[in-house]
């Protein structure tokens, strides 16, 4: 600031404490004429309000006083009184720089247990939960939703649970890292209406539930065993290293109702997990973990 600008607010400074100080001393001295009835002879309502006058209240006089008394003593401390720095020389961009610096060691200090802690150690410091619950926020919750739990109507799985399409640990590293992309062939054009109603019969039942029709029950085993066995295994139980569900649980990635099911052998799926190593690094990735991790330890909620 220039010595002319610098004077400028300094002028306009001790104008306003001066104006402020007059304007206290008249508003206690002030003589203002009345009549015997201790009003000023204004009247509002066809005489029914009359002014009076009273005088200005201790505690207001005294907030006066004690508001221009700080201001001095702000002015004196802070920087505002033109280009006078204060007793404290305190700056705004000062302040951002101590603030900025002591995030910076707290973040060292939390970078280093993520690079040298396990996934596991790490779910029992809530600071690395907190911080990769913002990152699970940022670039997760879209598709998998705020509390991890998936959506059916894109396949997104829950993350919340302790079911894994290409299994845990690492693997889900590697699903962050590298991106996934799972394929259910459609069956539409390969098997006609009533051998899928057959397969979709057997598969209801693989996680123990009633079947809709008991009658196509071995119809559709038996169809599952020459169509579907190769991913999912003889016995449903899926196969990680293909992304290939586990049809025994009770987790769907796309609804576990008839007509889901029936949809997806016929229509077949196609779902996308985007790769995010040109977005997060590795400390990152390790800290979405770690929220992942903490989430499908949690208890479920009641």
């Amino acid at each position: 600031m220039n010595g002319f600008w610098s004077g400028w607010i300094m002028f306009f400074v001790i104008l306003n404490w001066t104006l402020v100080t007059v304007l206290c001393v008249f508003a206690t001295r002030v003589k203002i004429p009345t009549r015997e009835d201790g009003t000023t002879g204004h009247v509002w309502a066809h005489g029914v309000l009359r002014e009076g006058v009273r005088k200005l209240p201790a505690w207001w006089i005294l907030l006066s006083v004690a508001t221009l008394a700080f201001s001095v003593y702000y002015l004196y401390q802070y920087p505002g009184f033109g280009k006078n720095s204060g007793q404290l020389a305190w700056t705004a961009s000062k302040e951002v720089q101590q603030d900025l610096a002591a995030n910076a060691s707290q973040q060292r200090e939390l970078l280093q247990r993520v690079n040298q802690l396990s996934i596991n150690e790490l779910a029992q410091h809530a600071d690395v939960v907190q911080q990769g619950a913002v990152l699970f926020d940022e670039n997760c919750a879209a598709c998998h939703g705020r509390q991890g739990h998936g959506s059916a109507l894109i396949g997104a799985p829950d993350l919340t649970d302790s079911i894994w399409l290409y299994g845990d640990g690492e693997a889900i590293g590697h699903s962050i890292r590298e991106g996934r992309r799972g394929t259910m062939p459609a069956f539409g054009e390969m098997l006609d209406d009533r051998a899928i109603h057959f397969v979709a019969e057997y598969v209801f039942t693989l996680n123990g539930r009633e079947a809709v029709h008991p009658k196509y029950l071995n119809a559709g085993k038996k169809r599952y065993a020459s169509t579907c066995a190769a991913c999912h295994s003889a016995d449903g139980s899926g196969n990680p290293m293909l992304g290939a569900p586990d049809l025994t649980d009770q987790a769907w990635l796309y609804g576990g109702s008839f007509s889901d099911i029936y949809k997806s052998i016929a229509e077949g799926r196609h779902g996308v997990m985007p790769a995010w190593k040109n977005r997060l690094d590795e400390a990152q990735i390790r800290m979405l973990q770690t929220w992942i991790k903490a989430a499908s330890s949690a208890p479920a909620a009641r």
